[in-house]
């Protein structure tokens, strides 16, 4: 078990505010404010300081919680793999976004779990935002992400570089356009907020001085397999990853909005907390999918 001066300092760090913490961890505000004390003193540096009269975390601090907070996971992974080692059976939890979870990533779970059939696989596909924050709480130990992420907090290995185009149906009149605000009329098919793709949508127009809302319409899904049938519904124009409609460009189905000045490409990374003792494990895993993401 982790020492409990541990515990109390990372609740301090969510809440930020002695007296939550102490509440949170049913101690009173004194016994707080000494372990936090004790820890500073151990590691002879200044862990929180007031701003404003707000609570916040020196650099200092910063660097322990992220080791802390990885050590603590690391140690509830532990306890997870004694219980799998003494009823015979291995675990994997990760995660990652939409456009990699629903198309990239597919074909190379198959083989896997094929050759490991005794591997339970808790996988969950979601934006780029809430996959992130699991990798952060411990929900998950390592996750598929596409686009950009805060690398500093992560340890990562980009995986593929991928376009990230317009594209429409191919019986759609869209003349070739000098500027992206000759689209505005046709309807928007987006990914909800807090996805990477989105992200991507919103920085574009910004930096041209436009924004979603200046579309005629747009309709928001958290898929891209349902953003690819509306697509070939003809039923607006959309931005994706090129590997999500690729076939269908390939087979004439769909077309690509070639726009002025919108020449973007994004790293697909394999991502894990920063020093986690299990990095090993997760790269074994990333090494023997690695042949089947190349297909």
């Amino acid at each position: 078990m982790l020492d409990y001066k541990i515990k109390t300092f990372l609740t301090v760090c969510e809440y930020l505010n002695y007296t939550n913490a102490a509440k949170a961890l049913n101690l009173t505000q004194p016994a707080i404010t000494q372990q936090i004390k004790a820890l500073e003193e151990y590691y002879d540096v200044k862990l929180f300081s007031y701003h404003n009269r707000n609570l916040a975390l020196t650099t200092q601090g910063e660097v322990l919680r992220t080791a802390m907070t990885t050590m603590l996971f690391d140690v509830e992974k532990l306890q997870e793999k004694l219980l799998q080692t003494k009823n015979h059976t291995s675990e994997l939890n990760f995660g990652s976004t939409h456009s990699i979870g629903e198309i990239y990533l597919p074909n190379a779970i198959i083989p896997y779990l094929d050759k490991h059939k005794g591997t339970i696989m808790n996988y969950n596909v979601d934006n780029t935002t809430e996959i992130l924050n699991q990798l952060k709480q411990g929900t998950i130990d390592f996750a598929f992400v596409e686009g950009t992420f805060e690398k500093k907090e992560f340890s990562y290995i980009p995986i593929s570089n991928q376009r990230f185009i317009a594209v429409c149906n191919s019986e759609r009149e869209i003349p070739t356009i000098d500027n992206i605000n000759e689209l505005f009329h046709h309807p928007i098919i987006l990914r909800e907020t807090g996805s990477g793709g989105r992200n991507i949508v919103e920085e574009f127009l910004k930096d041209n001085g436009y924004r979603i809302e200046d579309f005629s319409t747009f309709s928001t899904f958290n898929s891209v397999r349902t953003i690819r049938k509306l697509l070939q519904a003809d039923l607006g124009i959309a931005f994706v990853y090129e590997i999500v409609v690729e076939e269908d460009i390939k087979n004439g189905i769909l077309k690509e909005i070639e726009i002025p000045g919108f020449h973007i490409e994004h790293e697909f990374s394999f991502v894990w907390r920063k020093d986690s003792l299990y990095k090993d494990e997760y790269l074994a895993f990333l090494h023997e999918i690695q042949p089947e993401l190349s297909k």
